[in-house]
């Protein structure tokens, strides 16, 4: 059976088969990223591609046991909103997995600033690439993510 990253990495390769990227940059500009540079939605539309690898990067941080209860705890909340089919941003295609990478790039982050795990550079840069885009979402979503992190840290570092 394939564990969680490789079922993903198909989903979401089917995703990327079955749209044209002329049809998500023409929904990037109308509904999620209206006049942001193109560059910044290609961004957009790539970042999807990483969430596999994080969702992988927060199984270990949950498996490690030399991580704190918390972490681990706060890993597995992260992890849980991947995987609930309820999302903060309910877009169609590509779009639909980006509050997902957003979540985890930014949970993980967390986790790495406040020195609790190591992050290998690999999984260090796919945070700050998909980050990166955190600036320009539109300021209900943007807010809703980093609300959620926020909530799940609490909720898991009393």
């Amino acid at each position: 059976m394939p564990g969680r990253g490789a079922t993903l990495r198909s989903f979401i390769a089917g995703q990327y088969r079955s749209e044209s990227l002329a049809a998500v940059f023409e929904v990037a500009d109308r509904e999620l990223l209206p006049g942001v540079p193109l560059d910044v939605q290609v961004r957009a539309t790539l970042v999807p591609l990483l969430l596999p690898h994080l969702t992988e990067a927060i199984e270990q941080v949950i498996a490690n046991q030399q991580n704190s209860p918390l972490s681990r705890q706060f890993a597995q909340a992260l992890l849980s909103y991947v995987l609930n089919p309820l999302d903060l941003f309910s877009g169609d295609g590509f779009f639909s997995w980006l509050d997902d990478v957003m979540i985890c790039a930014l949970g993980l982050s967390r986790l790495e600033q406040i020195d609790l795990v190591d992050l290998d550079p690999h999984t260090a840069a796919c945070c700050q690439v998909a980050l990166e885009l955190l600036p320009v979402l539109p300021d209900p979503l943007r807010d809703a993510i980093e609300a959620h992190v926020t909530q799940a840290w609490q909720k898991t570092h009393p």
